[in-house]
């Protein structure tokens, strides 16, 4: 062959799939219950196998690369090409779960027949299939690689003799050293509506210029790694961009979630409702508009009951006849959130302070003195007239009771809608429901919870905004969320709660 020597590499094609996938045969993969331990316990301290707190390795591969000759005793005149001419092999273990499936075989190789750092021909062929659509602590999935034990290849009888090598994704990123600090080759951030179904080519360069006439070997350990969602610090944070509002002046402005997501609405003038959704609170998509009653000062409230997200808007009807009622009651319900369907118009005359929920497979309407309940929203019945309250600003469903309060922070609940017994004063503030607690954020904006309804722990005092108030609050994605309204503009601020 003259001058022109050939190293052959057995690394070849890498398949990893996940969940409902085929398993490997035993001689090349071993099951494992911990398999960060495992990692652990083969490569000792090193800090390459060591992840962040928030990071899972899913699945590893490790490819034990060996080239060179053995036999060949070492000599002055090394570098030449001559010390890569002998016999090489490729060694591969597969650490996997059961919904994991490795599987590799030759296609990459050197024609090394010059110094210096020299582009393998051949590629890997990585395919990553995920279908994990439902795990919430879930912020990406990434392929990362790295060495084991070392910067590169390593000389079997001069140790000290380092063949480094260098890995990139064809098309994606460029080269990058491949040592045993971890490279990141690709990175999905979640959610993934549609699951992860990619092939990636990778390739690889060695520098053979400190090559000698020896056996080389080293270990490339490719992983999976899923990074968790960070836990957060108690303390609230301005989100990069706030919420999108057409119009926020008024005090009808809404959120709600549903279907995990979190939705906006604005009122137009009280002629139309415009929605915007998103499923992480960053990237927002447009909605259906749908028409309205004609009071710009309506309040809107949403329900969910059999699946459905039932949403109805109370206003005045704005007119001098007399026999007309005094307001109005709008109700609609949707399947998806996108698409609504608008029921027969109740005359319910009840004022726009009335709160709305859902409990024990009914609708519930509470105003001043009063509890009404329907199963269709068409057909309502009064369950009573002499509620305790004269006034309402929240109601929930929590610990399988019904829990309202009024401006003042006087608390009521009950087990059926129509019989009440009065609870020990509540923080006065906007009530809601998360992770078995009641939370309420005051009139100071100072959070507080319970898991009872009658003792109340600070969560959180302080915060960084100047102007109080704000417009609303929800929860989604673990975090408690309120949109304020300084001078002109809106700002928007999360604080994570447990």
């Amino acid at each position: 062959m003259n001058n022109k020597k050939i190293l052959l590499l057995s690394l070849g094609i890498l398949c990893l799939g996940l969940i409902g996938c085929g398993q490997l045969t035993d001689q090349h993969t071993e099951r494992v219950s911990a398999l960060g331990d495992q990692i652990s316990n083969q490569n000792g301290n090193n800090s390459n196998t060591n992840n962040s707190d928030n990071e899972e390795v899913l699945a590893t591969n490790k490819i034990t690369l060996t080239i060179g000759d053995p036999k060949a005793s070492l000599s002055p005149q090394s570098i030449t090409t001559k010390c890569l001419i002998a016999s090489q092999s490729v060694n591969i273990v597969a650490d996997v779960p059961s919904f994991l499936t490795f599987q590799a075989c030759s296609d990459i190789y050197f024609n090394v027949t010059q110094l210096g750092k020299i582009e393998a021909d051949g590629s890997i062929k990585l395919k990553i299939i995920y279908n994990d659509l439902l795990s919430k602590d879930i912020e990406s999935i990434k392929v990362k690689a790295c060495m084991l034990d070392a910067n590169g290849l390593i000389g079997q009888k001069e140790p000290q003799s380092i063949i480094p090598l260098e890995v990139k994704v064809v098309d994606e990123k460029p080269y990058q050293d491949l040592n045993t600090n971890c490279a990141e080759l690709k990175n999905w951030n979640a959610p993934f509506t549609q699951g992860i179904n990619k092939v990636l080519t990778l390739k690889l360069k060695g520098d053979f210029t400190h090559a000698l006439k020896q056996q080389y070997k080293g270990t490339i350990l490719l992983k999976l790694v899923k990074e968790k969602k960070p836990e957060c610090a108690v303390k609230w944070t301005k989100a990069e961009k706030a919420w999108p509002f057409a119009n926020l002046t008024f005090e009808h402005s809404f959120g709600f979630v549903f279907k995990n997501k979190v939705w906006l609405v604005d009122d137009i003038e009280g002629f139309d409702l415009a929605f915007q959704y998103s499923n992480d609170g960053k990237v927002w998509n447009s909605g259906p508009q749908l028409d309205n009653g004609g009071d710009y000062q309506e309040k809107i409230r949403t329900a969910e009951l059999n699946n459905k997200l039932w949403l109805v808007n109370i206003g005045s009807t704005l007119t001098d006849d007399p026999t007309d009622p005094e307001y109005y009651f709008h109700i609609r319900y949707s399947c998806d959130g996108l698409n609504w369907s608008k029921t027969f118009t109740p005359t319910l005359n009840v004022t726009p302070q009335a709160q709305f929920t859902a409990f024990n497979n009914k609708l519930w309407v509470f105003d001043k003195g009063a509890a009404l309940s329907s199963t269709d929203g068409i057909h309502w019945t009064r369950e009573t007239s002499s509620a305790p309250w004269t006034d309402l600003v929240n109601c929930v469903v929590f610990d399988n009771k019904l829990w309202v309060t009024d401006s003042a922070g006087n608390a009521w609940f009950s087990l059926n809608g129509i019989n009440w017994n009065q609870a020990p004063k509540f923080p006065a503030g906007d009530l809601l429901v998360y992770n078995n607690k009641l939370w309420i954020i005051d009139q100071d904006e100072k959070l507080y919870y319970s898991t009872d309804g009658k003792t109340w722990v600070l969560y959180s005092a302080s915060h960084d905004w100047d102007t109080p108030g704000h417009l609303f609050s929800i929860i989604f994605d673990n975090k408690l969320w309120i949109i304020k309204q300084p001078n002109l503009g809106t700002e928007t601020w999360y604080l994570c709660i447990k």
